[in-house]
């Protein structure tokens, strides 16, 4: 039996991707090997199909909103992602492009917006020294010249930052350098899967300050974190959040047509060809009614918290407990 205590959402995030493959290495990317030995691309025909099944799907699950968020790999590098995002137009569902923003020159720009996209997430990690540490040398002159660009034709741009002890030292001075600049910050966790196993994530000390100047935050762009452990600091927070949407409003569509509760947990329910059978599975029916293991499954705060489900997977166990949470 699924929650009641978890309002049914209106709004559905979908996240697919249509390729392996980058023109970045990345030291934390969670695609990994796969960049660099993809599997096979999924052909026009095969994504536009896949759109019209997920859209089909979430209308069925009484969803009235449904955001696509379109990625890879790097979107950019499929020379039809004009035709594929007009398809996600075509079929009622709100485009959000994730990208590297590598390619994105004025008339580049210009051909996403004709096509029907208007809102992107632009990755980046810091001050140059750090971004470029991390998303290699130059990469951050590009990021920012692609964030102008696409202010300049009206688009809504959310910088994407994952943060990590590599570069949380930065982070502070890179809102302060966007702020007004783009329209929000998407702050997201190191969670080690893919390239980034290796990588050292925050300490709990580190954690707790970052959180506390999220909190603190009154600029001119909206700061979002998207660990759901965030609420654990203040009751406030915890009243205002619904916590990880990983199969509640929230789905992935790998490049192989796997499907995944969310894209940095890559555990397959099912395929894009029997989207409910994913949807309606035993795990899937546990992460809609937040049926945890240890310490999520009794806390108070698990109906608007819950835990990150990637993080939990990366710890061996979709259903476990997010060891972050500072209750």
């Amino acid at each position: 039996m699924e929650s009641q205590c978890i309002p049914k959402p209106t709004t559905i995030v979908s996240q697919v991707h249509l390729l392996d493959e980058c023109n970045l290495k990345c030291k934390h990317c969670y695609v990994g090997d796969w960049r660099f030995s993809p599997r096979p691309m999924p052909s026009t025909e095969t994504m536009m199909a896949r759109i019209r099944k997920i859209v089909d799907f979430s209308k069925k699950q009484g969803f009235k909103r449904h955001v696509m968020n379109i990625s890879g790999g790097e979107p950019t590098l499929r020379s039809d992602i004009f035709e594929i995002i007009k398809e996600v137009r075509k079929n009622d569902a709100n485009p959000l492009l994730l990208t590297n923003g590598m390619l994105f020159t004025k008339e580049y720009v210009k051909k996403i917006k004709n096509a029907g996209c208007g809102s992107v997430q632009i990755s980046i990690e810091g001050p140059e020294d750090l971004n470029d540490l991390i998303r290699g040398r130059g990469t951050f002159q590009k990021i920012m010249s692609a964030i102008r660009n696409c202010k300049d034709e009206g688009f809504n741009v959310t910088a994407g930052v994952t943060v990590s002890k590599v570069n949380i030292s930065g982070f502070c001075d890179l809102v302060g350098t966007l702020d007004g600049k783009v329209d929000k910050f998407h702050v997201s966790e190191l969670v080690q899967i893919g390239a980034g196993t290796g990588m050292e994530p925050l300490s709990k000390n580190e954690r707790f300050e970052l959180y506390k100047f999220v909190y603190a935050w009154n600029g001119k762009s909206k700061v979002f974190i998207e660990d759901p452990t965030y609420c654990s600091i203040s009751p406030d927070l915890a009243d205002k959040r619904a916590g990880c949407g990983a199969f509640i409003c929230l789905m992935c569509v790998d490049t192989d047509g796997s499907v995944y509760p969310c894209r940095r947990a890559p555990m397959k329910m099912g395929t894009v060809d029997d989207l409910e059978g994913a949807w309606l599975s035993e795990i899937g029916v546990k992460l809609r009614s937040r049926d945890f293991t240890g310490q999520c499954g009794r806390c108070d705060l698990k109906w608007s918290c819950g835990g990150c489900r990637a993080y939990a997977t990366s710890k061996g166990n979709i259903l476990g407990s997010d060891e972050r949470c500072f209750l």
